[in-house]
């Protein structure tokens, strides 16, 4: 499970990296954070035996990736580690794998899937 949480980190740092650096990408966040305090977005990866929490919070002054739970996230998705994995990558979609039971959600789905857009923008950048 430990090379997955790095395998995380490695997905995620070079976004954060890019929210923090390009003021269009910080302008995309603050577009979907629309005037509110920000946005929580969490995972939690479970194996047979093991279970990691990690989410991100992004605000008007950027964004940071967190492990843990976060008590009160806008969406959190609960799912295997290649399932999380490629969600996060861009190679599956939440909405496809929600319908495949590959991966259960709990709060907004669609701050999900605009995640998920917003992340594919970030990366064009």
């Amino acid at each position: 499970m430990q090379d997955k949480s790095n395998e995380i980190k490695e997905i995620l740092e070079p976004i954060i990296s890019t929210i923090h650096s390009k003021s269009e990408a910080q302008s995309i966040i603050n577009k979907w954070i629309n005037g509110r305090y920000g946005k929580i977005i969490g995972w939690k990866i479970r194996t047979q035996d093991h279970e990691e929490n990690y989410h991100l919070i992004f605000d008007p002054d950027g964004v940071r990736l967190n492990v843990g739970e976060y008590p009160a996230f806008d969406i959190m998705m609960i799912g295997d580690p290649e399932t999380i994995l490629g969600i996060l990558k861009g190679e599956k979609h939440i909405d496809a794998e929600l319908k495949q039971r590959r991966v259960m959600v709990w709060g907004n789905l669609n701050e999900g899937i605009i995640f998920q857009k917003i992340l594919h923008k970030i990366r064009k950048m």
